[in-house]
């Protein structure tokens, strides 16, 4: 039977059914579904190869980022705000806000924690903003400038 949407989201789902596999395949004229690497190792990435009919019907889902007790960011709407967690238990992460210093307990799963970005993570990104169409080599370039000493005067607009 075809798994259900909640279930191709839910990563205990994958850890139960997937065998360490990172792909879903289906066939649906069989209602059946495999799992597989896409890089052709294991038996059933050769078998879904070889026959026709076989669809991709999921990759596994990125696992959270859970934070530990300390600094990191949480996503409120659509921006990020510099936390500090203070308790994590099963349901809720209690955060101290530094915007307003007040206390918060967030329901666990319902908010996208990220750990706070390195100042060479910022250079990269403040490059990213100010040279167009950056690729793969561009940004490790940024990255050995950063290394070398170059920095941006994040503090200041260009032009102020």
């Amino acid at each position: 039977m075809k798994p259900t949407k909640e279930q191709l989201a839910d990563p205990k789902w994958w850890d139960e059914n997937s065998k360490g596999y990172d792909y879903v395949f289906y066939l649906e004229r069989n209602d059946e579904y495999l799992f597989a690497d896409d890089n052709g190792e294991g038996s059933n990435f050769r078998l879904i190869a070889g026959g026709a009919g076989w669809q991709l019907l999921a990759k596994r889902p990125e696992p959270e980022w859970v934070p530990e007790v300390g600094d990191c960011e949480v996503r409120l709407g659509k921006s990020w705000v510099k936390c500090k967690v203070d308790y994590i238990c099963d349901q809720y992460i209690v955060v101290l806000m530094y915007g307003s210093n007040t206390y918060e307990a967030l329901v666990r799963g319902y908010y996208e924690f990220r750990p706070i970005k390195t100042q060479r993570e910022e250079f990269i990104e403040e490059a990213k903003s100010r040279i167009k169409n950056m690729d793969a080599d561009d940004i490790i370039l940024s990255g050995k400038l950063y290394d070398a000493g170059c920095r941006f005067d994040l503090t200041e607009k260009d032009g102020e």
